[in-house]
């Protein structure tokens, strides 16, 4: 009822009857979690919602009708079903056309309303209810067990297509769909930022990249493995990289500013000794419904508020360091992806270095954000 009034409310605003949800992150964001896909890999639904004043109504064929109102409707009442037959010639764009309360309406496009009120911003001004919290955490929790036990069950000579397959069926196993599922082994770690699986095999190294939906949530984490120990580069690549991950966390929190985030990101990068890194990837931004509802950038202006998520994930050539965290009461998130038994880095940021008159360096001030290691496996 909170998301209809808030609907509505903007509909009011802007002088509008309704708005039809058409994508699958729309729809789910609207339903609290509802599924309007068959396929995985798409981003408009086979059913759509629409919101008005005073209905509510599913446009869909009779191939889905059923189902959709039995199960995807999480608690909405008094929801109209518009239906179809699958042979019809009329699209769904047309049915709803057809309906005099349709008019004037706005039409959700994978990027927001065609007209009317922007319900991405609108999905990003409510935040997470209570109850997405909840879910979201435990898919967090879920998440971070499945790359875990996949990770660690890694072999030299694997493909990364197998390592892919485990991956899938481990979060399968926790009833998560896998949106998105990258495998890079040994040298496509320093060449592919988006890294789908090959039928290449595992030699030293390999990077799992996991995005899992429930409920229509999105949760991202990465992990990295070695197969015995890391050269001294590698070992400094991922430590540089896990404390631009730890600004960025550190930086999360009720109030803060995503520009503000970005900028403190750019900055590690540099403090670290790799200043363009930043520009060879994008470094994350907002979660929820969709893996990021938008991407910081540089002069980004979006505040930061309690039960939003957030999944900050830079990179450097060989490396990455990727978990989701949820804003809440104290200055700093709750990190929702963590991977039992997974070895850790103390990141101190936010302080300043100073060298003493031996000349070791020393961190004074600043937070010790704990990030993940690369976990190392026997050769």
């Amino acid at each position: 009822q909170l998301k209809l009034n808030a609907i509505r409310s903007a509909l009011t605003e802007a002088g509008l009857k309704g708005v039809l949800f058409q994508t699958t992150h729309g729809f789910s964001w609207a339903t609290s979690g509802g599924r309007n896909w068959v396929p995985l890999a798409t981003t408009v639904g086979v059913a759509f919602l629409w919101v008005g004043l005073d209905n509510v109504a599913v446009i869909t064929s009779n191939i889905e009708g059923t189902r959709i109102m039995r199960e995807e409707m999480n608690g909405l009442s008094n929801v109209e079903l518009v239906e179809f037959n699958w042979y019809d010639p009329k699209s769904n764009a047309e049915i709803i056309a057809d309906k005099k309360w349709a008019e004037p309406g706005a039409w959700e496009t994978d990027e927001g309303p065609v007209m009317g009120p922007k319900l991405d911003s609108m999905r990003i001004k409510l935040g997470l209810t209570p109850r997405e919290v909840a879910l979201y955490t435990a898919l967090g929790k879920d998440c971070g067990v499945a790359i875990g036990k996949a990770a660690k069950e890694c072999k030299v000579g694997e493909t990364e297509y197998s390592i892919g397959g485990r991956l899938i069926a481990q979060c399968a196993a926790l009833n998560i769909d896998t949106v998105a599922c990258m495998v890079a082994a040994d040298d496509r770690m320093d060449t592919c930022r988006h890294p789908l699986p090959t039928s290449k095999q595992v030699a030293s190294r390999v990077m799992l990249v996991l995005c899992g939906r429930r409920d229509g949530l999105i949760a991202s984490v990465t992990r990295c493995v070695h197969f015995g120990e890391p050269s001294e580069d590698l070992k400094k690549r991922h430590l540089a990289v896990a404390h631009v991950d730890a600004a960025a966390i550190s930086c999360t929190y009720s109030g803060g500013n995503c520009g503000e985030v970005f900028k403190a990101m750019k900055d590690e990068y540099e403090k670290q000794g790799y200043p363009d890194e930043w520009k060879l990837h994008h470094q994350g931004g907002m979660a929820g419904y969709k893996s990021r509802e938008f991407k910081a950038m540089e002069g980004s202006e979006q505040t930061i508020q309690i039960n939003q998520a957030y999944a900050w994930n830079p990179s450097i050539a060989g490396t990455k360091s990727e978990d989701t965290v949820i804003v809440g009461q104290s200055m700093e998130p709750v990190i929702i992806t963590e991977t039992p038994g997974w070895p850790k880095l103390n990141c101190n940021v936010g302080g300043t270095v100073v060298t003493t008159s031996d000349g070791t360096k020393m961190h004074m001030g600043g937070i010790v954000v704990q990030r993940p290691d690369i976990l190392v496996l026997p050769a």
